[in-house]
C-alpha cells in the first residue's frame, strides 16, 4: 500500500475512550492553609493521570498542570509541567500512595482558599 492511501487499513486498535481512562474533577473550600487531598483513586484501577489544579484565594488565582504516573511497584513520578498565577504563588502540588490508594495532595498557602481539581485518568 502506497503512503498516503486513503484506502489503507489502519495498524492500530481503535478503543472506547471509556475503557482505557476515567475524567474526574473536585472541588473544596480549604478553610485553614493546610495540605489538603485533591483527588484519590485505587493505584488498581489508574496507573497514570493528568490534572488541572486551580487554587483561588478569593483575590487571585493560580493553575497547574501535572501528569503523575506509577511502576510496577506503586512509586510515584509527578511533574508539573505548567503554571501560571495572578500573583505570587497559591500553593504546591504533591502525590502520594496511602495504602494502595493514590492521593493527589494541594497544599494552600492562604485561609479560605478554594481548590479544583480536573483530570483524567489512565489505565
Amino acid at each position: 500500500v502506497a503512503a498516503g492511501d486513503a484506502t489503507a487499513t489502519p495498524t492500530y486498535l481503535a478503543v472506547d475512550v471509556n475503557s482505557v481512562s476515567l475524567n474526574v474533577a473536585a472541588t473544596q473550600l480549604v478553610a485553614t492553609a493546610s495540605q489538603v487531598m485533591g483527588y484519590a483513586w485505587a493505584s488498581g484501577d489508574y496507573k497514570s493521570a493528568e490534572f488541572v489544579v486551580k487554587i483561588d484565594n478569593g483575590t487571585n488565582t493560580e493553575i497547574s498542570k501535572v501528569l503523575l504516573t506509577l511502576d510496577s511497584s506503586n512509586n510515584i513520578a509527578i511533574t508539573e509541567y505548567g503554571n501560571v498565577q495572578t500573583s505570587a504563588s497559591l500553593g504546591s502540588i504533591t502525590a502520594q500512595m496511602s495504602g494502595s490508594d493514590v492521593n493527589l495532595l494541594v497544599t494552600t498557602l492562604d485561609n479560605n482558599s478554594d481548590v479544583t481539581v480536573v483530570g483524567t485518568l489512565t489505565i
